[in-house]
C-alpha cells in the first residue's frame, strides 16, 4: 500500500482533493460573473439559427459530424464537431439557457486548470512545489483568457486546449510507463482535439517538445535518434492523426467565405515582405497584450493594426525582440532550464496566428493567445521565483524568501483578477461588449461596422414590437455615428452604404439621400440583390415607377427567388395605371403561395386605392381565409360588413375573432 501511494505521488497526482476544489473555488471567483450574461458577440454560430443540428438535441450529433461548422447562404466554413455536440447535449437536457452554457464554460476552465496542475506535477517533479502552483495561478488569472471563457462560441479554444492537455497528459504516461494503451490514449485525445478546433495543430509541435525537454536522454547529437525513439515515434503518429482527421472535409460541401480587406487586407495583398512585416508587427501586438493585458477588445482589424512595410520602425524592433527570445530560448532548452522550455512553448503556439503564414480575419485575435499564455505563464512563473530569490529545485521555501514569494504574486495575481472580473461583465450581451470596447477601437472598422448593424438590428426588432419611432432617434443617432465612422476609415464598404441608404428611406423620410448611398453601394457590388431591391423600393416610394420597376426586374435576374421582387413589380404596374398586370402577377403568386395571404391582400389594396370597396373586401375576405390570425384585418372586415348590414358576414367574423357582441 505504500507503495501504491509513493508511485503516485512519484507521477505527481496529489491524492489530496484541496487543490482541486482550490483551482474549482478560484475559476468561479474569476469567472462566476458570467453565469449571468446572456448571449454575446459571434455566440449565434452555435446556438443561433445558423446552428440549427445544434438545437435538434442528441439527435443531431450525426448530422454534425458530416456538415460544416458553419453553413448559411453567404457563409459557409470550418469544421469543428466536438463544440457544437456538447451544445446539442446541452440543449437536449437544458433548452437554450445561456446561463447553463456559461456555468459549462467554466467548468471546462476549471478542469483545464486541474489537468495541467496534475501534468506540471508530473513534469516538475524536480522543481519546487510552488512552482507549479504559481504557474496554475497566473495561467487562471490572466485576462486574456476573458474572450475564451466568457464568449460561448469560443468553446472550441477551451475545448481543443483541454484534450490537446490531456493528449500530453497520456503520451507522459506512455513515456514512463511504455505502455501501448496510454499511447493509443494520446493520439486519440489529440483527434478530439482537433475535432475540437484545428488549432490543436500547434501540439504536434508543442507536445514532442515538452516530452524532449523532459525526457531527452541524449548526450550528444549523434546519438539523439537512437536515445529518443519514442519522442520520434509520437511526434510522427501526431502528425499522422492530423492528416486523417483533416480528411473528413474532403467530402463535405466546399468552403464560402467572403473575405473583406477590412478584416484583414493581407488577404489581397501579394507582397511577401509586407506579410512578413505586418507578421511581426501583430507578434508585437501580441507580446503587449500577453504582458499588459489593457484595454482589451472584442474585435481588431483594419485599422486598429495597419499593413506596415520593413520601413515601419515597430516592425523592425518586433523582429529584432523576438530574434532574441528565439536565439535565448533555443539555448536555454539546449540546456534543459525552464525558462527555455516556456519561450519555445510560447513562441511555437502564437507563430500560427501572426500572420506571416496565413491571413488571420481580424489580424488579431485575443483568443489566439489562450495556448500561448501557457508558455508566457512559465516564464512569468520562473521570474518570480528569481525576484523572490527563491531556488527552483528545493522542497522548502525559507521563511523571508516566502514572504517575498507570496507578495510578488500577490501583486500580479489582484491586478490581474480584478481586470478579469470585470472584463466579464463586458461580456454582458452584445450591446454592452460593443458600447463598452468602441472608444479603445475607434480606429477598427469592423468594430465600428459591428456596433452600428447591432443597433440597428435590435432598433429594426423592438419596432416590430412598437411603432414608435421617437423612442430610438438616441439609438439612430448612434448607428449613423458608427456607420460614418467606418466609412470614414474603409469607404468602400457597400453593406454600410446600404444600411445608411435604409436609414435615411425608414427613419429620416428622405429618399433623395436614400437613393445616394445605394448606388454608391451598387458601384462596389452591382450584383447585390438587397441593394438593387432597396433602389427599386426606394423609387417606388418617389413613385417613379420606370425607375422603380427597372431595379426590381434587375433584381428578379439575380435572384429569382426574392419574392419583394415580383411585388414590387406589381405595385409599380399599377402605379402606372396598369392594374390587370398588377393583378395578373399577384394571381400568379397566389398559386405559387398557396397558404400565403399577402397576394390577396394586396389585390384588395389596388381594387380599394382605385375605389372599388366590394371587389377590395371580396379579396381580403379570400386573404382572411388563408391567415385567420391576421387580427385587424378581420376586425375591418367585421366593421365593413356590420355597417352594410350584411348580419351573416359580420356575425361570421365576429365569431371568428371572438369579438364581445
Amino acid at each position: 500500500m505504500k507503495k501504491k501511494k509513493d508511485i503516485s505521488r512519484n507521477l505527481g497526482i496529489d491524492s489530496s482533493k484541496y487543490v482541486y476544489l482550490l483551482i474549482i473555488v478560484f475559476t468561479f471567483i474569476l469567472y462566476g460573473n458570467t453565469i449571468k450574461n446572456g448571449y454575446s458577440f459571434d455566440d449565434d454560430f452555435v446556438t443561433g439559427k445558423t446552428a440549427v443540428a445544434a438545437q435538434k438535441g442528441i439527435s443531431s450529433i450525426p448530422e454534425i459530424f458530416t456538415s460544416r461548422y458553419m453553413t448559411g447562404k453567404d457563409l459557409t466554413f470550418g469544421y469543428r464537431p466536438v463544440a457544437k455536440v456538447t451544445f446539442a447535449i446541452e440543449y437536449q437536457f437544458f433548452g437554450l439557457n445561456p446561463h447553463i452554457s456559461h456555468f459549462i464554460n467554466i467548468l471546462i476552465y476549471a478542469l483545464t486548470g486541474i489537468i495541467l496542475f496534475i501534468i506540471l506535477r508530473i513534469l516538475l517533479r524536480k522543481y519546487n512545489p510552488a512552482f507549479t502552483f504559481v504557474i496554475i495561478a497566473i495561467f487562471l488569472a490572466h485576462p486574456i483568457h476573458t474572450e475564451v471563457v466568457a464568449s460561448l462560441k469560443n468553446r472550441e479554444e477551451l475545448l481543443y486546449f483541454l484534450f490537446c492537455l490531456m493528449s500530453l497528459y497520456f503520451f507522459i504516461k506512455y513515456m514512463d510507463t511504455q505502455k501501448i494503451l496510454y499511447f493509443i490514449g494520446g493520439l486519440l485525445m489529440f483527434c478530439v482535439a482537433y475535432f475540437s478546433k484545428q488549432s490543436a495543430i500547434t501540439f504536434a509541435a508543442v507536445i514532442p517538445l515538452v516530452l524532449y525537454f523532459f525526457y531527452d536522454k541524449s548526450t550528444a547529437y549523434k546519438d539523439f535518434l537512437i536515445k529518443n525513439k519514442s519522442i520520434i515515434i509520437i511526434a510522427a503518429s501526431i502528425f499522422l492523426c492530423y492528416f486523417l482527421c483533416s480528411m473528413p472535409e474532403k467530402f463535405l460541401p466546399p468552403e464560402q467565405v467572403k473575405l473583406l480587406s477590412f478584416e484583414n487586407p493581407l488577404h489581397f495583398v501579394g507582397n511577401k515582405w509586407v506579410r512578413y512585416a505586418t507578421g511581426f508587427y501583430s507578434l508585437l501586438f501580441y507580446l503587449k497584450l500577453i504582458i499588459f493585458p489593457h484595454p482589451l477588445g472584442f474585435y481588431y482589424g483594419y485599422n486598429m493594426l495597419d499593413l506596415v512595410n520593413w520601413a515601419n520602425p515597430w516592425a523592425i524592433l518586433s523582429l529584432i525582440i523576438h530574434s532574441g527570445i528565439l536565439v535565448f530560448g533555443i539555448l536555454k532548452l539546449r540546456k534543459k532550464e525552464i525558462a527555455g522550455l516556456g519561450i519555445m512553448v510560447y513562441l511555437v503556439t502564437i507563430f500560427m496566428f501572426s500572420n506571416i503564414m496565413f491571413a488571420n480575419n481580424g489580424i488579431i485575435g485575443e483568443r489566439f493567445l489562450y495556448a500561448p499564455s501557457l508558455g508566457f505563464s512559465i516564464i512569468l512563473a520562473f521570474l518570480i521565483f528569481k525576484i523572490a530569490k527563491v531556488n527552483l529545485f528545493l522542497n522548502y521555501i525559507p521563511s523571508n524568501q516566502k514572504s517575498m514569494l507570496v507578495v510578488v504574486l500577490i501583486v500580479l495575481l489582484l491586478p490581474y483578477s480584478a481586470k478579469t472580473i470585470t472584463r466579464n461583465s463586458a461580456w454582458k450581451d452584445e450591446v454592452t461588449l460593443f458600447r463598452s470596447d468602441i472608444d479603445y477601437l475607434e480606429n477598427s472598422v469592423k468594430a465600428n461596422d459591428i456596433l452600428a448593424t447591432v443597433l440597428l438590428d435590435s432598433v429594426y426588432r423592438d419596432m416590430g414590437r412598437t411603432k414608435d419611432k421617437a423612442r430610438y432617434t438616441q439609438d439612430i443617432h448612434d448607428v449613423v455615428k458608427y456607420f460614418n465612422k467606418s466609412m470614414s476609415l474603409y469607404p468602400a464598404n457597400p453593406k454600410a452604404l446600404n444600411n445608411m441608404g435604409s436609414i435615411y428611406m425608414n427613419f429620416f423620410n428622405n429618399p433623395e439621400t436614400a437613393v445616394e448611398y445605394f448606388k454608391k453601394a451598387m458601384a462596389y457590388e452591382p450584383k447585390n440583390v438587397k441593394v438593387t431591391l432597396n433602389l427599386g423600393q426606394c423609387y417606388e416610394f418617389q413613385k417613379k415607377y420606370d425607375e422603380a420597376m427597372l431595379y426590381f426586374r434587375k433584381t428578379e435576374e439575380l435572384d429569382s427567388s426574392i419574392v419583394q421582387a415580383k411585388v414590387g413589380i406589381a405595385n409599380a404596374y399599377f402605379g402606372k395605371g396598369n392594374i390587370d398586370s398588377a393583378v395578373w402577377i399577384n394571381e400568379g403568386l397566389s398559386r405559387k403561395f398557396p397558404k400565403a395571404d399577402f397576394p390577396y391582400v394586396n389585390i384588395g389594396n389596388y381594387y380599394f386605392l382605385k375605389k372599388d370597396t366590394a371587389t377590395a373586401v371580396s379579396y381580403w375576405e379570400k386573404a382572411f381565409e388563408r391567415n385567420p390570425s391576421s387580427y385587424e384585418k378581420g376586425v375591418s372586415l367585421y366593421k365593413y360588413f356590420k355597417k352594410k348590414g350584411n348580419t351573416e358576414k359580420a356575425n361570421y367574423y365576429q365569431q371568428k375573432l371572438q369579438l364581445p357582441k
